[in-house]
């Protein structure tokens, strides 16, 4: 079965919304993400926002956006004297089959130009 039936059946049999949240407002509640401050080491959603233009070019999850915005700084994907970057955090009690669609839908929202996949096709465990 492909993973987006899967992830289908899993906020269904949740009894959950596909927006992610049990009251409709997704896994991230209201607001805007957060621009100010230090990543933190938690799990989230985080964007890669072009200072001069405002286009968001890339965005992701990640169990820790701190390690993975470092990362993006290493590989030059993110620069932060021309990109900003942003994050959200989950409120409790989210799963991540939310956080995964969450992300899904951001990046077919924005169509960031240096996302390679249409998101939620991080690592996998491998099979045997």
């Amino acid at each position: 079965m492909g993973f987006f039936k899967n992830l289908k059946q899993s906020l269904m049999g949740a009894n959950l919304s596909t927006s992610g949240g049990v009251d409709g407002q997704g896994p991230y509640g209201p607001g805007r993400p957060k621009k100010r401050g230090t990543p933190p080491h938690e799990q989230g959603e985080y964007r890669i926002r072009d200072k001069k233009t405002g286009e968001i070019e890339y965005a992701g999850k990640s169990s820790d956006i701190a390690r993975r915005l470092q990362e993006h700084k290493r590989s030059g994907k993110f620069d932060p004297e021309r990109q900003d970057a942003e994050w959200m955090t989950p409120r409790p009690g989210t799963t991540h089959a939310q956080v995964s669609e969450h992300e899904v839908r951001s990046i077919r929202k924005h169509g960031p130009r240096l996302n390679k996949s249409k998101g939620s096709q991080g690592r996998r465990p491998k099979e045997r």
